[in-house]
């Protein structure tokens, strides 16, 4: 058997493993027409089942039993074969449908009546042989919508839970009240600052040339006082004799 094929019959195993129970060793049921064909083809049953799913143990029912005895000469080789199988009992006369794999039975039969069948039940394995080659069937899309109930089962609100909640607020609407905020994601309006280029200043050699242009004018007070720019005169009073005030200026 291919690494890969292998691989992946490992995947399946592992969905009926954790969705339904399964447990080693994997009990197979096997039907009358695959052991045929396991003859036919020189392929041991057995062992590549053991080597396509792990550890199993071979089941056989008495329907199966009896109808290679019915098969005279031609089915001697698969009936010693059956014999070493174990037995499962069955009382009924007629086959029997069912909607359920309580047992956790792996099917192995080569009628794709009964196979197409036992596609529509959730959990069921199939197994047969094509070309040779042991094939277990992927999962079909009952067993797939099974498991997805489960796990949304499991991840949401049971219906005893949503009962409690329910009693805890009796104001509360159908449910209204399970309902939860989310928080909004405030979007960037612009560019972060921290991350533009600042703009560059202005050269100095620019407002040099604008003062050069543009002179100032001279107030009053300083044209007062360049207009009387002479020589300054200090004057100072005297008393004369006469008792009078002169004013002498020094120049």
């Amino acid at each position: 058997m291919r690494a890969k094929r292998a691989k992946q019959y490992q995947k399946c195993m592992s969905v009926y493993v954790n969705s339904f129970k399964f447990r080693e060793p994997f009990q197979v049921l096997v039907n009358s027409d695959i052991i045929k064909s396991s003859l036919d083809a020189k392929l041991p049953l057995l062992e590549q089942i053991k080597k396509a799913i792990g550890n199993s143990k071979m089941l056989i029912s008495n329907c199966s039993l009896q109808d290679l005895r019915n098969g005279g000469d031609e089915t001697i080789g698969a009936l010693v074969m059956a014999r070493k199988f174990e037995r499962r009992r069955c009382k009924h006369s007629t086959p029997i449908s069912t909607n359920q794999n309580t047992n956790n039975y792996i099917v192995a039969a080569q009628d794709q009546g009964l196979r197409s069948r036992l596609r529509k039940i959730p959990g069921v394995p199939l197994i047969h042989i094509n070309n040779s080659t042991l094939i277990l069937e992927p999962i079909n899309t009952a067993t797939k919508e099974y498991v997805a109930n489960l796990e949304t089962e499991k991840l949401g609100i049971s219906q005893s839970e949503l009962s409690r909640i329910r009693s805890m607020a009796p104001n509360s609407n159908s449910g209204n009240f399970l309902k939860i905020k989310r928080r909004k994601i405030k979007k960037a309006k612009g560019p972060n600052p921290l991350s533009v280029k600042k703009p560059k200043k202005a050269k100095t050699t620019s407002k040099n040339s604008q003062n050069q242009q543009n002179p100032t004018h001279i107030t009053g007070k300083d044209s007062a006082s360049t207009t009387s720019s002479g020589p300054k005169t200090d004057t100072s009073t005297k008393i004369n004799q006469n008792g009078k005030r002169s004013i002498d200026s020094v120049g």
